[in-house]
């Protein structure tokens, strides 16, 4: 059963311009590559039919994409989205393992992407690799440490989606600093509201602010009352 960090970032990586924002900041040279004005096909649908049942977990959000590069091939592009704040023994085995089964699947060339939203700065998983009787297999994939990100960087770049990346950023550096994720929740709330974004970019960028930086019930109180003068203020709801 998927967890409120879960959800958060199933519904963070459901969007197109959400998952091009983790490319362009996290890996910019396959960002580069890819034509995204040809559109993002999401296929979860297809990716839980070949999904290797004996690797599942409940913690690990899995993305298929279809896109297409700019030199005109189509690429497939698994993205593990991992938000376990702790190592997970058998990951590598399993990024492995989805990328044989969506390979015997479809026989196109797959690009494998592990998104890290843990806090453990030791532990960058990024081969796969076992060797028997001579026969040796060794799979390298993409790792994106989301605490390697300049979060500076990600607020400056100005659109909402880089905002809302930086935001997670934030919640893992300040998981066990409830003060300090306060004055980081209405420092975003203060962004989200003096860049002009429209109505509906800032009920985004709140709500995935409410879920991804959960706060003790005091200071949840303090920022609800806060953000109701906000509402007043503004004379409309920021969320609906």
């Amino acid at each position: 059963m998927l967890t409120v960090d879960d959800i958060t970032w199933k519904a963070f990586t459901d969007e197109p311009q959400y998952v091009e924002a983790i490319f362009r900041h996290g890996l910019p040279e396959l960002h580069a590559r890819i034509d995204w004005q040809r559109g993002v096909e999401f296929l979860d649908k297809e990716l839980a039919q070949v999904a290797p049942r004996a690797m599942a977990n409940p913690q690990i959000v899995d993305k298929l994409l279809r896109v297409y590069l700019k030199d005109g091939t189509e690429e497939w592009i698994l993205i593990h989205i991992e938000i376990q704040s702790h190592p997970e023994p058998q990951f590598e085995e399993r990024m492995f393992a989805y990328y044989a089964a969506i390979w015997l699947r479809y026989r196109r060339r797959v690009v494998s992407v592990a998104l890290l939203a843990d806090d453990n700065p030791n532990w960058r998983p990024s081969r796969y690799e076992q060797e028997t009787g001579g026969c040796r297999v060794v799979f390298d994939f993409a790792t994106l440490k989301l605490i390697d990100l300049n979060e500076q960087v990600l607020i400056d770049a100005g659109d909402p989606a880089s905002l809302i990346l930086a935001s997670f950023v934030r919640s893992v550096r300040t998981k066990r600093m409830p003060n300090v994720r306060y004055q980081a929740r209405l420092e975003f709330l203060r962004l989200a509201l003096e860049r002009g974004y429209n109505e509906e970019e800032i009920r985004q960028i709140l709500a995935f602010l409410e879920r991804a930086m959960r706060l003790p019930a005091e200071l949840e109180e303090q920022y609800e009352q806060i953000l109701e003068e906000v509402r007043r203020q503004r004379g409309g709801d920021l969320i609906s």
